[in-house]
């Protein structure tokens, strides 16, 4: 790699210190939410896509694993909104 690349490679390099000081480009700081949304969607199609015969073929143990994981987000939602209120 030459010099010339490397600043090159260097300069569309963004931290998270600049975006959130305001000296990022206005296009990074516009499509970071929806890049961020994207990147979980797809980690979650990877992750389970292999497993499509499993939750197939035995649905109420998927169901099982999903009830308990929507009561600890629930419970996790719930403890921050009062911790962050009782703070206000």
């Amino acid at each position: 790699m030459s010099i010339s690349q490397a600043d090159s490679a260097s300069s569309i390099l963004v931290t998270r210190s600049q975006v959130r000081a305001g000296f990022a480009p206005p296009e990074v700081t516009e499509s970071h939410p929806r890049l961020a949304g994207s990147g979980l969607l797809f980690t979650i199609v990877v992750m389970f896509a292999p497993q499509g015969d499993a939750i197939t073929f035995d649905p109420v143990a998927m169901l099982s694993i999903a009830v308990s994981l929507l009561c600890y987000f629930a419970i996790m939602w719930g403890a921050s909104f009062l911790g962050a209120t009782s703070l206000r």
